[in-house]
């Protein structure tokens, strides 16, 4: 994985986005922003989809979204239904992220590719999901299957990590577009290589033999454009960012299991590799055991102790890929929190997001704002915007931010503050 070889140093790696370690290098593309619905196809209809500056539920109650003129976030229509929302770029092999609002009972979706769907519901508190609920792949469904049959194939969230109707979500996914000979015959299945659903891993390596229901298109392809459901109930986006995934990244499938393995190497394989003379080596096997996670939890650890500040931060991040962390590492993280690296503090921070020590961890966040270098400051805002509403102490401090001379920071605060909802 090329890619990985070349993160060499904390100062490359500070730019990540670490809620799940990225497979890619490619640029972001942001599809909604201050670009509104620029870069989505037009509509035909006069309750179509708009923008506003800011959207909201009065309470977990009502059944509607209210807005505020102006740009940032896009709604499907007034009366909250309308068509589907198709981009007008293509897109095959993606790492997406996704954050979306839906008010109580409402129900949409992101189809990837037009065709295979992570569901949007309102789940809030429910014990026991499926298939259709928020975060779940959806199911196929074919008539001739015959009465009672007609569906199949859906996948459950392995947890339920719905927020409450009216508050801001995320998704963050790695998707594997079908592959096709050159006769154009399909030779390999559409694949969820890992969905996020609010800091939790809700699939890894999920394939879709087909489009699933009420997709855009019947047919697979190479590539297709992102569609979200628009004609169920009020939904909101505020961002849904993109990239491509490069080609041996995308060969290499960032394959994460349960089992605990990466690349087709165990943790014991990697852990290995940790010490060795090779420092792109030693950087290649940190992010690969951060990837898995869970199953590498000593091992990660360890790393918190490592002499090299970017195997420490990796560490942190594998670590934090679960939201709050797990109860076991919290003291190891806590300790982290001092580590004489900016950037392993800050890490080790956000992966105690949602633990009893989370005061804490925005305070330190909330601190880090202060620290002169862009990448720093950059990517603590970006954190406690991540966090949401929790971190709403941190708003003075953001807002002082966002007066920076720096376009970077600026806008790195006004994102936090609208996560947030200040």
């Amino acid at each position: 994985m090329n890619t990985i070889h070349k993160i060499v140093t904390v100062g490359l790696i500070v730019g990540l986005m670490v809620v799940t370690p990225s497979v890619s290098a490619a640029k972001w593309n942001e599809l909604v922003g201050e670009d509104g619905l620029a870069k989505w196809r037009p509509g035909k209809h006069k309750d179509n989809w708009f923008a506003a500056s800011k959207v909201w539920a009065p309470d977990r109650k009502t059944k509607k979204l209210l807005t505020k003129p102006g740009k940032g976030v896009i709604v499907n229509g007034k009366r909250g239904r309308t068509r589907n929302l198709y981009t007008k770029n293509e897109f095959g092999d993606i790492e997406a992220r996704v954050e979306f609002m839906v008010p109580k009972n409402s129900n949409s979706g992101i189809y990837f590719m037009g065709r295979y769907e992570i569901q949007i519901l309102d789940s809030y508190g429910k014990k026991k999901v499926k298939h259709g609920d928020c975060g779940g792949i959806y199911q196929r469904w074919d008539p001739k299957r015959g009465r009672g049959k007609e569906g199949f194939e859906g996948h459950p969230p392995r947890v339920n990590a719905s927020r409450a109707p009216g508050e801001w979500q995320t998704f963050e996914v790695i998707f594997l577009a079908p592959r096709f000979d050159k006769n154009g015959k399909k030779i390999r299945n559409a694949k969820f290589v890992r969905v996020v659903h609010n800091g939790k891993v809700v699939h890894e390596n999920v394939e879709v033999t087909g489009p699933t229901r009420a997709a855009g298109y019947r047919g697979e392809k190479p590539k297709g454009p992102i569609m979200v459901q628009g004609d169920h109930g009020p939904v909101a986006l505020r961002s849904l960012k993109v990239r491509s995934i490069s080609k041996s990244a995308a060969k290499a499938e960032a394959p994460v299991t349960p089992t605990g393995s990466f690349a087709g190497r165990t943790v014991a394989e990697w852990a290995k590799e940790l010490n060795g003379d090779h420092r792109v080596a030693r950087l290649r096997a940190a992010n690969a055991l951060a990837v898995i996670g869970d199953p590498a939890g000593e091992e990660l650890v360890a790393m918190l102790t490592n002499k090299d500040a970017a195997v420490r931060y990796w560490g942190a991040v594998g670590l934090g890929a679960r939201h709050g962390a797990l109860a076991q590492y919290h003291a190891s993280l806590v300790k982290a929190m001092k580590d004489e690296s900016y950037i392993v503090r800050i890490a080790a921070a956000y992966a105690l997001r949602g633990s009893r020590h989370q005061s804490s961890a925005i305070a330190l966040l909330t601190e880090g704002l202060k620290v002169e270098r862009r990448g720093f400051a950059n990517v603590a805002a970006d954190y406690l915007g991540l966090i949401g509403k929790p971190a709403k102490s941190s708003i003075p401090a953001l807002k002082k931010l966002a007066k920076n001379r720096d376009y970077h920071l600026r806008n790195a605060a006004n994102l936090a503050i609208k996560r947030i909802g200040g």
